[in-house]
């Protein structure tokens, strides 16, 4: 009988987003773009807010990572989640509807080579649990995989309050076909974190990996996605053929020495 764990805790680029700007400062103002952390470990999210542009003004978010971008509807503020290591830079494009003027600001993150693990959340002793919307969407994401087994990162489309993690209900199975993810929930923790609208994330951990293929599901507000993974010494390609609902990018991973 194979392993598995899942660490579920809370928390890659889209060509680009645009919200509208709501801060009604003078025209002549400079923007500036604030970064809200500048160094942060892979799966750790980090927000980027555009401020002191003129009102009326529209805000296009981009990065030059591989990842995602979460804009939020009520600030001109993107939330970013990086999946490897690297220094990226994010850009806003903002551009008045009053005269027509455009200009744009970046800044740089640095993602280290390191996982992130929150434990402020989840020693949080008030706990809700929350339904994840119909039509939701999960990414999937290979980060890692060495000798003691296989990572992904795995994300929701859309925002949750609260510091969200993506919750199983402890609906994890395995067998000798392979491994099987029932998500549905999210945990959220009102009492740590921001009560900024993010996007519930968490880690999906598989063990005791030996060179075959395998059968990989995940269950989604019980809507069932399989797909394949075959893991060998060098690497592991997966074969998974949905494009809404539970994604998977991309579909082979290295293995790494550690």
């Amino acid at each position: 009988m194979k392993e598995i764990k899942s660490l579920l805790f809370l928390i890659l680029t889209l060509p680009f987003f645009i919200s509208c700007s709501k801060d009604p400062a003078a025209s002549s103002a400079k923007a500036i773009l604030l970064i809200s952390k500048p160094t942060v470990r892979i799966g750790e999210p980090v927000s980027a807010t555009l401020t002191g542009q003129a009102i009326n003004t529209s805000v296009a978010w981009t990065s030059n990572s591989s990842g995602l971008i979460w804009p939020t509807s009520t600030t001109d503020t993107a939330i970013f989640i990086f999946p490897s290591a690297g220094n990226y830079t994010v850009k806003a494009k903002f551009q008045s509807h009053i005269n027509g003027s455009d200009d744009s600001t970046d800044g740089t993150i640095v993602v280290v080579d390191s996982i992130f693990s929150d434990s402020v959340t989840m020693a949080c002793d008030i706990i809700g649990v929350k339904n994840l919307v119909a039509g939701e969407q999960i990414n999937l994401t290979p980060v890692d995989y060495s000798d003691t087994g296989l990572i992904f990162l795995a994300q929701t489309s859309n925002l949750y309050n609260h510091s969200p993690l993506l919750n199983s209900n402890e609906e994890i199975h395995v067998s000798e076909r392979g491994f099987e993810v029932d998500i549905s929930s999210a945990l959220i923790f009102p009492c740590s974190g921001s009560t900024a609208p993010a996007p519930a994330v968490g880690l999906v951990t598989l063990t005791a990996l030996t060179n075959r293929t395998y059968i990989l599901t995940f269950k989604l507000n019980n809507i069932t996605y399989s797909g394949t993974m075959a893991v060998s010494d060098s690497n592991i390609v997966f074969s998974w053929p949905y494009s809404s609902g539970v994604t998977l990018s991309p579909l082979i991973i290295q293995k790494k020495v550690h």
